[in-house]
């Protein structure tokens, strides 16, 4: 009965590996996951902007890793009126007009069932706002 501890164990270790069979000595993790992918926009300042981030899981989401520098209102929001998949809100503060920039981190699951990882994605969305 100990040997059954000890075995399932081992078996766990061996399974759960949170690394990419794909990764050198020359490339951390976070450089195989992560993948860039840029977004252009052109908005008006009186208006609050829904931005889809695509569809997501139970398990899956997102979150701002910097929020535009002239925001009255930046946030993610998850709920009904997105069919459960976060949406990005965006509003700039009254009488902004210029470039401003949100990076995203979204995360989605990747693998097997039995090793699961998040694959790491940053949206860069460039809003520029005018009238």
């Amino acid at each position: 009965m100990k040997y059954l501890g000890l075995f399932t164990l081992i078996l766990l270790t061996t399974n759960c590996n949170t690394t990419s069979e794909n990764i050198t000595d020359s490339q951390s993790e976070e450089q195989v996951f992560l993948k860039a992918f840029d977004q252009e926009l052109q908005l008006n300042n009186t208006d609050t902007h829904t931005i889809s981030i695509g569809d997501f899981g139970d398990e899956e989401g997102a979150v701002i890793l910097q929020h535009p520098s002239q925001f009255e209102q930046s946030e993610i929001v998850r709920d009904a009126s997105s069919n459960w998949n976060p949406v990005y809100k965006y509003k700039a503060k009254n009488n902004f007009k210029g470039v401003d920039v949100v990076l995203i981190e979204t995360c989605k699951l990747a693998g097997q069932s039995t090793s699961l990882q998040c694959a790491k994605d940053t949206l860069k969305i460039k809003l520029t706002i005018g009238n």
